[in-house]
């Protein structure tokens, strides 16, 4: 399931940022650079989650989207994440620490931290899941991320051979032996011994 993001921010870099932060096949992100025009694409896209900033052009702030969007009967209970780098009204702050949907992030923020939010208030879905760790490929190991993958027995001639399995070495053909039982050389001819004269 794809979950739908509006992000409502005017300062381009940080735009681009959380287009990368929140790259993800489980997220389709629309983005707005002013108040009004955002709102104008929350009420169309009525999306999952919203990532506002405080300052916005346009004459309407994000204070001002937010309270609009929390009196609209279909999107008052649409999770909402503050971005600014401003601390002033720290009551609306402290509102939203106690508030089950809306969360107050302070630039710079955390990338990985953000992300984990997200998720959260999307429904606790895994958007972004860790690498897995490096497979081991010697004969014999196995990782725990490939503990159940077999692997091919090695060939014949790399097998090891058991003590008992191991074979004597086979000795070259005995040298052909002349009649007195002398051996002979390969050229060797074989002359038979004179006969003794009568």
């Amino acid at each position: 399931m794809v979950s739908k993001v509006v992000s409502i921010e005017d300062e381009s870099e940080i735009s681009e940022l959380l287009r990368l932060v929140l790259f993800s096949p489980g997220i389709e992100l629309f983005s707005a650079d002013n108040g009004r025009d955002g709102l104008v694409l929350i009420r169309q896209v009525k999306p999952d989650l919203v990532m506002l900033d405080v300052m916005l052009p346009g004459g309407m702030n994000g204070w001002q989207v937010y309270d609009t969007i929390r009196g609209d009967e279909e999107l008052k209970n649409t999770p909402v994440i503050m971005l600014t780098v401003m601390r002033a009204q720290p009551e609306r702050r402290l509102a939203f620490t106690n508030s089950p949907i809306d969360l107050y992030v302070t630039k710079p923020f955390d990338a990985l931290q953000l992300r984990r939010e997200v998720e959260r208030l999307l429904g606790g879905n895994e958007l972004w899941k860790p690498p897995k760790p490096p497979v081991a490929r010697a004969f014999g190991v196995k990782s725990e991320a490939n503990k159940n993958e077999t692997t091919a027995p090695p060939d014949e001639e790399s097998k090891p051979v058991a003590a008992d399995e191991k074979k004597e070495p086979t000795l070259p053909p005995a040298q052909p032996t002349s009649p007195d039982g002398k051996m002979t050389l390969p050229d060797e001819k074989t002359v038979p011994p004179p006969k003794p004269e009568m």
